[in-house]
């Protein structure tokens, strides 16, 4: 079992509730990366998946 404990005191923006509340329910933060960011990890992605004769699914470029 794990816990995971917050105070009140460690809340500097109520943003960070709703991220917290993400990683905890979905495993993900949205619009944590910008466009170009992401964009840079799609292309090594598809590179990698290249590299291993993979087909470029979301799934596998996600995985990558």
């Amino acid at each position: 079992m794990t816990t995971f404990l917050v105070t009140d005191t460690q809340i500097i923006d109520e943003k960070m509730l709703e991220d917290i509340n993400n990683i905890l329910n979905t495993g993900d933060v949205a619009n944590i990366y910008g466009a170009e960011d992401l964009e840079e990890m799609n292309k090594n992605a598809r590179r990698d998946c290249q590299e291993r004769s993979l087909e470029q699914t979301p799934v596998n470029l996600f995985w990558m």
